[in-house]
């Protein structure tokens, strides 16, 4: 009687495990099968949809230097003879600006490329994108040292753009003076910073003209990185109990410094 009852037991047990797994497997199954057929749905490539729907608008189109005769390079040279590095000059690679406008009113837009120690480009626009290199016989490049940025203003109310040059560098005041030139009309320029009030001799970056009283005239506001710049706290204390920097300048006592070493 046990043994009858024993095997009637395990037939039951074995039952209901099959159930069990029928019932875990019919799920299992069904989501394999549900997966298989969302994946078959859609098996086209990114590149096919793309090709399908409709083309988007080139925004912007590159254009080679040989086509634009545009080859300026702001080419940096690093020189640990000299203070031309970025351990005596911490501005060394903040790089140079560029600038658009109409200089000769034709409609189109000419570019002017600043550069820190190579010469400075003005570019003529000849229409089509073309532009014809006239930076020599513009004279844009008399007293120009480390420049920085540029700023185009009519500053004499002429009709002319005139050009402002922000000028830095690792030099004494004196020889990084902001430089403007005044368009003579005819595709030249003549440097009258001096005579305009505008040769600022700091580190200056860039520049830009508004009339800040409404009296009519352009003011200028110059833009200068400081000048406590390369040096250690040491020479420090003793350039300011020395009144260097009073009476001589900063950057003038860093090349003394330099030139001890």
């Amino acid at each position: 009687m046990k043994t009858i009852l024993t095997a009637q037991l395990l037939n039951t047990i074995q039952a209901i495990s099959m159930k069990n797994v029928i019932i875990l497997v019919a799920p299992l199954a069904f989501f394999i099968l549900s997966c298989q057929r969302n994946e078959s749905k859609d098996v086209s490539s990114p590149a096919e949809k793309n090709s399908s729907s409709e083309t988007i608008p080139k925004v912007f189109e590159k254009i080679s230097s040989e086509q634009s005769n545009l080859t300026f390079s702001n080419t940096i040279t690093e020189n640990i003879g000299t203070l031309e590095n970025l351990f005596n000059f911490d501005y060394f690679y903040n790089g140079a600006g560029v600038g658009l406008e109409d200089i000769n009113n034709d409609g189109l837009l000419d570019v002017f490329f600043s550069a820190n120690q190579v010469e400075n480009k003005l570019y003529l626009n000849e229409g089509n994108l073309k532009f014809k290199d006239i930076s020599e016989e513009a004279g844009i490049n008399i007293g120009k040292k480390w420049s920085n940025g540029i700023t185009f203003v009519d500053i004499n109310n002429d009709g002319h753009m005139d050009i402002y040059v922000s000028q830095g560098g690792p030099n004494t005041r004196f020889n990084r003076k902001n430089l403007l030139f005044i368009n003579n009309g005819n595709l030249t320029f003549t440097e009258k910073a001096e005579e305009y009030g505008l040769a600022d001799l700091g580190i200056s970056t860039q520049s830009t003209f508004f009339d800040m009283d409404n009296d009519g005239d352009l003011d200028c506001f110059v833009m200068n990185e400081n000048e406590l710049y390369g040096v250690d706290p040491i020479n420090l204390y003793r350039m300011v109990n020395q009144g260097v920097i009073r009476k001589f300048g900063l950057g003038l006592f860093i090349i003394f410094l330099h030139e001890l070493e």
